[in-house]
């Protein structure tokens, strides 16, 4: 009878508690923007944490890390790399970067592209690179129809829209369309084409 009461009277006392979880915070540091090439047409796309909200992207790199995390730019990286560029991708902007997939140097418009990576034309390996380069940050909202852009190199590229798609016309007349837009890096855009753009050299 004894243990019946003492077992009824801790009952009583656990019943009139009051018990509180204390949350565990998950400590672990942000995903980082990575490339996705899983897709059926290996186009680039990005991945980024969002807000509470899911709304706002987060961006943790800057362009020159974005592009270098991506299969499909290892020309271009290479590019900035050669033309001593790495400090002005890793500015602090903004920049709008117009980025050519690496297939589309096989069709580049003047000459080769390996050419202008001899030592006498790093002056024009320098302004391809610049000229892929606008000041300010462009999303898909700013861009209309015959906007025009001055880059970085100096020489302007024009924003064209056809048939549902958006394009970049160089300042030599040739076309580009835009495969991804809205990638976001921490000082910039960048805007995914299917062909190089070239400035008059």
């Amino acid at each position: 009878m004894r243990k019946l009461v003492a077992v009824l009277g801790l009952g009583v006392m656990l019943s009139g508690c009051s018990w509180q979880s204390t949350a565990v915070q998950d400590s672990s540091p942000a995903p980082r923007f990575v490339w996705r090439t899983d897709h059926q047409d290996s186009t680039p796309q990005v991945l980024a944490t969002t807000s509470a909200e899911g709304a706002q992207l987060v961006p943790v790199t800057d362009l020159y890390q974005t592009i270098s995390s991506s299969p499909q730019h290892t020309q271009l990286k290479r590019a900035v790399e050669a033309a001593g560029l790495i400090d002005l991708w890793q500015g602090p902007g903004p920049y709008t970067v117009l980025a050519p997939i690496d297939e589309a140097y096989a069709d580049f418009p003047v000459g080769t592209f390996a050419e202008l990576f001899s030592p006498n034309r790093q002056k024009d390996l320098i302004k391809v690179v610049q000229y892929q380069m606008i000041p300010g940050r462009y999303t898909t909202r700013d861009l209309v129809e015959g906007l025009i852009l001055k880059t970085v190199q100096g020489q302007p590229v024009t924003v064209r829209f056809n048939e549902g798609s958006w394009y970049i016309q160089d300042a030599v007349g040739n076309y580009s369309r835009v495969l991804e837009t809205n990638i976001v890096a921490d000082n910039g855009i960048i805007l995914v084409l299917d062909r190089p753009i070239v400035p008059w050299f």
